[in-house]
């Protein structure tokens, strides 16, 4: 009976030992894993913050975008005011050119008529003064 007692005693110590052991892996292991869960966290919250960042950089870049957008309506339909504007000034300065040139033309035929005038009075003139004498 002595024996078997002995006997399982020393199982029961080199159970234990084992056990202890098992136990002391399984600690490292923990350890080990809470470390990892550790950094993964801070990697879970450094990739938060980052994609906070890229949401507001799109928010951002969206309303810029729609601004742009907005801008370019708004120059386009300036544009196309101006190209009224221009075409309206284009026939504007046409009536404008048309009626200098018939200006002209009666500028100049006044000078002939006056130029006419001239001669025949020089004319008239001469032969006053020649009927005078």
């Amino acid at each position: 009976k002595y024996h078997n007692e002995v006997e399982r005693t020393e199982r029961l110590k080199l159970e234990r030992e084992d056990l202890k052991a098992k136990v002391e892996a399984e600690t490292e292991a923990n350890t080990a894993l809470a470390h990892k869960i550790q950094e993964l966290t801070e990697k879970l919250e450094s990739e938060k913050a980052t994609t906070a960042q890229i949401k507001n950089d799109y928010k951002d870049l969206k309303k810029k975008y729609h601004n742009e957008v907005e801008r370019t309506e708004r120059l386009k339909l300036e544009r196309e005011d101006l190209k009224a504007k221009v075409e309206a000034e284009t026939e504007a300065n046409t009536a404008l050119a048309h009626k200098i040139q018939e200006l002209t033309e009666k500028l100049e035929s006044e000078k002939a008529t006056t130029a006419q005038i001239k001669n025949d009075y020089k004319d008239l003139k001469k032969k006053y003064h020649n009927e005078v004498e």
